[in-house]
């Protein structure tokens, strides 16, 4: 229905024109403008009105709707104006709008780009040529030279920039950059069109069939600078109504609505109002008669009553508490289910009667619930302390002599121990006492089930490799996933240590790396200890030189498993580092075992989570800097490695944890 069209001319006929006229217009009408009889596109449209028309005036109550509002449609706001040329200037307003424009130039940079980077070491480094730049970059910097940023590029900018080759590889924007020479102030920026000249790869590290390492280059590039100008115009606009105001009766209803000014000063209508809007609180209809001054009627001709607010009725009685009880007896059968399941019935209870649980007959069962919810708490954290794990001893002792002695086997009673299968267990068991790097004391107990210990060597003594293209690897996780379960003893006991004198994650790994640094270094080989077998210098040189027992021979692929280390604590460089793997990442941290065929060693790499800066060497590994860490040697902190084996070119990542 479009109360603009005039429905009763369409059709010719008069306003009280009956349903008979009325139909006898409409079929005249049709037999002249219908499509078979008049072809042209004008009767295509004029049989569209006709057929409107009819549909809204044969139907007695559209065509009432329709009639009110042709009665009502000149009514107007007495206060409002005509809409004249006068009220529209009434309308008008004229005002200041401040707004910003942007301007953009370009800066030209020339600096030193640093990209940290992995890739594959076959067939993408083996030149420096443009084609083969296929890198993968995990963080990249710019060092930006003194006076190297030009509005227009310099002449000796010029002759660099056209000797420069364009950098492919996708660099993540914004890039962190510097002026040189300035060390604090670091700007993120994104470089345009970036182009390098003398490339270099530096700190270069193999680790299976990847590398890591860093690309230098000199490096040409843009940056777009945004500078802001407010600027102020002067505006004039029309706002609020025009003054037009139509309305429409339907349903018994009064319906209006408002014409508006755009603020172009054109005009448009607003939605249709009611001048009795319908009530939106939830309430509940009774059946008390309304007066009559206010009732409304549906289309259907039904009456409602009116809306009265009935509050909710609050459950009662003892029925509605019958779950508690059930749910007592329930945990009594399934005790382990206790816990959770009180504490859900708890929240449900807040959640579902609120401030009813403290309100008259409530409150006994109330305080009941809390009581049985706080008895079930109080078992189950004394059922958890007694189901734990081997307990952590604090260890003290003020004469030496009361201290077990290294490589002494005690029989230790565990009756008291629930992780202990049998009453009498056979422990090797060392005390060993060190000073780490900040001159702090240490002593430790470090002990090993003797079942595990010899588990450990028959594994060893068994294993075979399957590919010898990543035989060490296969060898060192092999070993140290399989003692990972006998070393509790000696988690325990660095994590006694760790909780007791409160030391962070910087101090607690120093503080393994330092003990196990204390501890004299032993050779380990494949072979027996006879000099003559031996055709490398260093282990002929450390056979000769050293005095009796300073050789395990006969090891399994010259190295010895974590829990073999722990039955004489006799070690290598390999078998010091896979012991510190293993402690390390039992304790979350990310750390690399190193291997070096060149040097013939072995070390740990450890990535620190707070970030805060270490002076010394760094490894890129999955885009996180790790620190190499010397295992055999005393006092050598994270970040330095022995001069005679620091050049990173020669080291290959056997193991990483992340």
């Amino acid at each position: 229905m479009d109360f603009r069209k005039q429905y009763y001319d369409v059709l010719g006929i008069p306003r009280t024109a009956s349903a008979e006229e009325m139909r006898a217009a409409y079929r005249s009408l049709v037999k002249q403008y219908h499509p078979d009889r008049n072809p042209s596109p004008e009767a295509a449209e004029r049989i569209k009105e006709i057929n409107e028309a009819y549909e809204v005036l044969s139907n007695p109550e559209k065509r009432k709707i329709y009639d009110g509002y042709e009665k009502t449609k000149d009514l107007k706001d007495p206060a409002a104006d005509t809409g004249t040329q006068k009220h529209k200037e009434s309308r008008r307003r004229t005002y200041e709008r401040k707004f910003t424009v942007q301007k953009t130039e370009k800066l030209f940079i020339w600096g030193q780009i640093f990209i940290k980077f992995c890739a594959d070491s076959v067939g993408q480094l083996e030149s420096l040529t443009e084609k083969n730049y296929a890198i993968f970059p995990t963080n990249t910097e710019v060092v930006i030279r003194q006076n190297g940023i030009f509005r227009e590029p310099s002449a000796e900018y010029v002759a660099n920039f056209e000797k420069s080759v364009p950098l492919h590889t996708n660099l993540s924007q914004p890039i962190l950059c510097r002026i040189d020479g300035i060390e604090e102030e670091w700007y993120k920026l994104n470089l345009e069109d970036i182009r390098i000249l003398n490339p270099k790869l530096t700190n270069v590290v193999k680790h299976d069939a990847q590398s890591f390492g860093t690309l230098e280059a000199e490096v040409f590039a843009y940056i777009i600078k945004v500078t802001e100008e407010e600027k102020t115009e002067r505006v004039t606009e029309c706002y609020g109504e025009t003054g037009k105001r139509e309305t429409r009766l339907e349903d018994g209803w009064y319906w209006k609505r408002t014409e508006y000014y755009k603020p172009d000063c054109s005009t448009y209508w607003g939605d249709w109002v009611t001048d009795s809007p319908e009530r939106t609180t939830p309430y509940q209809r009774t059946d008390e008669p309304r007066p009559a001054s206010t009732e409304r009627f549906s289309s259907t001709g039904r009456r409602w009553s009116s809306w009265n607010y009935k509050s909710a009725a609050t459950p009662a009685g003892c029925v509605n508490w019958l779950w508690i009880p059930l749910l007592m007896l329930f945990v009594a059968a399934i005790p382990q289910l206790g816990l959770p399941l009180l504490i859900l019935g708890a929240l449900w209870l807040l959640i579902r009667f609120g401030q009813g649980l403290l309100a008259r007959s409530t409150v006994l069962f109330s305080l009941l619930f809390v009581g049985i919810v706080a008895a079930a708490i109080a078992a189950a954290f004394r059922n958890n302390y007694a189901a734990d794990s081997r307990p952590i001893v604090q260890r003290q002792t003020t004469r030496e002599e009361d201290m077990p002695r290294r490589v002494d086997v005690w029989k230790v009673d565990e009756s008291a121990d629930s992780t202990v299968a049998s009453e009498n267990e056979e422990y090797i068991s060392h005390l060993v006492k060190w000073v780490s790097y900040d001159s702090t004391p240490y002593q430790v107990v470090l002990s090993a089930r003797v079942t595990d210990i010899q588990s450990s060597s028959q594994f060893h003594s068994s294993f075979q490799i399957s590919s010898e293209k990543n035989a060490w690897r296969e060898i060192f996780t092999g070993i140290e996933q399989k003692d990972y379960n006998g070393l509790h003893e000696v988690h325990a006991a660095f994590d006694s240590i760790r909780q007791v004198n409160g030391l962070n994650e910087r101090q607690f790994s120093e503080m393994m790396v330092s003990a196990v640094q204390s501890i004299p270094y032993f050779l380990v080989t494949s072979n027996d200890c006879e000099t003559a077998g031996y055709s490398d210098p260093f282990v002929r040189d450390f056979l000769k030189s050293c005095q009796q027992g300073c050789c395990v021979g006969n090891a399994k692929f010259g190295i010895r498993s974590p829990l073999e280390f722990l039955n004489d604590l006799k070690g290598d460089c390999d078998t010091r580092a896979l012991f510190l793997y293993s402690m390390l990442k039992h304790f979350g941290f990310d750390v690399a075992l190193m291997t070096s065929e060149h040097y013939r060693h072995a070390a740990i790499a450890v990535h620190f989570k707070d970030q805060s800066p270490i002076d010394g060497t760094v490894i890129q590994i999955n885009g996180k800097n790790y620190y190499p860490w010397e295992t055999t040697n005393k006092g050598f902190l994270p970040g330095v490695l022995p001069e005679q084996c620091n050049n990173l070119n020669y080291w290959n990542i056997a193991l990483v944890n992340q």
